[in-house]
């Protein structure tokens, strides 16, 4: 735990120059403004479970992260749908099991493994953000800006092969909690971005993304929903606490 947190940002797949939006000139951001998740043991041999509850609680008393900003994943089974979807790559990757994302498949999969992010890890952290949180006056929709996923929740979708090209059915789970819908936002469902056409490019460009002057000026500092292009409206900037051993984060 001596090293340096590493922030890993993840939108979509790409980072293309958007238009730059209007300064929110937003304060300094405090810890009631960020959200924090993370993979409950579901046993006492579960030990990534342990894991990402050793660095929930380091992170949670070095910046003070109030308790009611702790959102727990207490059921992220390791198989799902009768076998179809798999938790593997030891816990990063939710994968569509079945023919049709094997290697050189040329077969459409269906969107079991966006339903598995959905149903486990979207939402419930929706339900927490559209929760009123007594100890504010707001719904936790209102004060969160930042969404931390702790080492055991997984990293992407491999909905479909070759992993590399389905940039519409292989995504980044960070991406997708970026824009997630919720009552403060009039963002579309995550599942509605599921788009398997083999022969179509369905990136998104990150409307965040704003030129050096700008971002030194520290007057564009993230507001959700504030960013938007024609394509996604952020709602939430999402990272990471993540490593290859407690040790190393």
């Amino acid at each position: 735990m001596k090293h340096v947190f590493l922030f890993c940002f993840f939108f979509f797949l790409c980072c293309n120059l958007a238009e730059v939006n209007a300064q929110t000139y937003a304060d300094i951001p405090g810890p009631e403004n960020v959200l924090v998740i993370y993979k409950l043991p579901a046993d006492t041999t579960d030990l990534l479970g342990y894991v990402s509850m050793a660095i929930m609680e380091y992170y949670q008393q070095a910046r003070g992260i109030p308790g009611t900003n702790i959102v727990p994943l207490d059921n992220l089974p390791s198989s799902a749908y009768n076998g179809a979807v798999q938790v593997v790559q030891a816990g990063e990757v939710i994968r569509r099991m079945g023919n049709c994302s094997e290697p050189n498949s040329n077969q459409v999969c269906d969107n079991l493994a966006w339903q598995y992010f959905e149903d486990y890890i979207a939402a419930p952290i929706r339900n927490r953000l559209n929760t009123f949180n007594a100890a504010t006056g707001k719904y936790f929709y209102e004060q969160i800006r930042y969404i931390v996923l702790c080492k055991g929740i997984p990293l992407k979708i491999w909905a479909q092969d070759p992993y590399w090209y389905k940039w519409g059915a292989n995504v980044s789970l960070d991406g997708l909690l970026s824009v997630l819908n919720t009552a403060g936002n009039n963002n579309p469902p995550p599942l509605s971005f599921y788009y398997p056409n083999n022969n179509s490019d369905n990136r998104k460009s990150n409307p965040y993304y704003l030129n050096y002057n700008s971002i030194l000026t520290m007057e564009y500092r993230f507001l959700p929903n504030a960013f938007s292009n024609n394509q996604i409206t952020l709602s939430y900037l999402v990272s990471r606490l993540d490593g290859e051993t407690l040790e190393d984060i």
